[in-house]
């Protein structure tokens, strides 16, 4: 066997490798796209996508539930509509407050100032349409509104 001793290795010079002339290899091209190709591959990744919510968007809620199908969308923003069977007022003349009942009372619409509503009364027996977020109260789907704006008597388009 054939010992090198680490000096002896340190001391011998190695060839050195010749530098190749790189100006030999041309680069390789580059490809750049003209405006109007980027505005209509843009257009079409707009179009791609609201495609994409306009197929998605109608079955994540309903345009428009019942007042049974509510207890079924609890915490989201619907628009419910069916007929009011009844009109409860609570509290006293000061703290007023009122509920919009529907259904079988399986759903209701609790307004904690209803003197911004003028045209409460007329909504008995009426079909109305209520938009917001359902929550849930005494095991009832509930919607609570301060704005008159939330409120809409039906149009035959609706159901």
């Amino acid at each position: 066997m054939v010992y090198i001793s680490y000096r002896k290795l340190r001391r011998q010079r190695l060839p050195r490798c010749r530098e190749s002339s790189v100006s030999s290899i041309s680069p390789a091209p580059v490809i750049t796209p003209s405006p109007s190709l980027l505005l209509v591959g843009l257009l079409f990744v707009l179009l791609a996508f609201a495609a994409l919510v306009t197929l998605i968007a109608p079955l994540s809620t309903p345009r428009n539930l019942s007042a049974p199908e509510a207890d079924d969308y609890v915490g989201t923003s619907v628009t419910v509509c069916d007929t009011v069977t009844n009109i409860r007022y609570a509290g006293s003349l000061e703290g007023r407050t009122a509920s919009l009942m529907f259904g079988n009372d399986d759903f209701a619409v609790f307004i904690p100032d209803p003197s911004k509503f003028q045209e409460l009364p007329d909504y008995k027996d009426k079909k109305v349409c209520i938009t917001g977020k359902i929550t849930e109260n005494w095991g009832r789907a509930e919607i609570v509104t301060n704005d008159p704006r939330q409120i809409s008597l039906a149009r035959s388009w609706n159901w």
